[in-house]
């Protein structure tokens, strides 16, 4: 199940980071949907390094 996640998350920030480039070379405006969607991924990269920066500051892991 892991795997289905990761490969669904890098390939959706493919599509995002695709559609962006290819915006920015035909000097074309983002659509507000893109950019929701890179604002996403943007929190939910942050969010889940939060998350393991917290897990490894505190060793839950190790107390396992």
């Amino acid at each position: 199940m892991l795997g289905f996640a990761a490969f669904a998350f890098s390939f959706f920030t493919m599509f995002v980071f695709t559609s962006t480039s290819r915006n920015k070379r035909e000097n074309r405006p983002h659509s507000p949907r893109l950019k929701m969607a890179g604002y996403f991924l943007c929190g939910l990269l942050l969010g889940g390094s939060a998350i393991l920066a917290l897990i490894a500051a505190t060793g839950v892991a190790a107390r396992l």
